[in-house]
């Protein structure tokens, strides 16, 4: 079902504004996490925030129908999460896809839509040039600062600058960022602010 992208920027390169970097929520047993996908973005392609069901009627992809009754297919990694599961997702509208039905999205988050379990909610900010251990720093358009730790391989490229985060509270309460900033998981980032809907 959901399509994974597996290919990256060639070593030496850096992402362009607007591009798409998205982190795996979990690597499936005995798989080892990437960085995944990197994709060149157009401006005008909107981020959706949805609350929903994976249900199995999708063709190529993993189909989603939102709690409004719209029907979506999502490429991407979908973190273990199956057909019949509540989800929230949010993701970019794909221009063209193999997908043959609904509006295709390229997830950027994905998480249960369990009450009880950490939100996904999508920052805009800046992404700063510097990080602290292996996390990122990111300056909320409210002025405050947050360390981001990605939930799989920190990408290689990383270019600061106007970005759009998908964050989540933190499941444990360790600090693998150091104690300056609070620090959140990092679902997803698209370099640039698309718009949101």
């Amino acid at each position: 079902m959901g399509a994974a992208c597996s290919w990256a920027l060639p070593l030496g390169a850096v992402a362009a504004p607007d591009t798409m970097i998205a982190f795996p929520a979990a690597a499936p047993a005995g798989r080892t996490p990437q960085p995944l996908p990197y994709s060149q973005a157009d401006a005008s392609r909107p981020i959706l925030m949805r609350r929903g069901v994976l249900t199995d009627q999708g063709i190529q992809c993993q189909a989603f129908r939102d709690e409004a009754g719209v029907l979506y297919t999502l490429v991407g990694d979908l973190g273990g999460f199956v057909t019949g599961d509540h989800v929230q997702v949010i993701g970019r509208v794909v221009a063209m896809s193999i997908c043959m039905q609904g509006t295709t999205l390229e997830v950027l988050g994905i998480a249960s839509a369990n009450a009880a379990m950490p939100a996904l909610q999508l920052w805009q900010g800046i992404l700063l040039p510097r990080q602290q251990g292996q996390c990122l720093l990111f300056q909320r358009q409210d002025g405050s600062i947050a360390a981001l730790l990605p939930q799989g391989v920190m990408p290689p490229h990383r270019t600061p600058g106007k970005a759009s985060a998908v964050v989540s509270e933190p499941m444990i309460r360790s600090l693998p960022c150091g104690s300056r900033y609070p620090w959140y998981q990092l679902h997803g980032l698209v370099m640039g602010w698309p718009e949101v809907q």
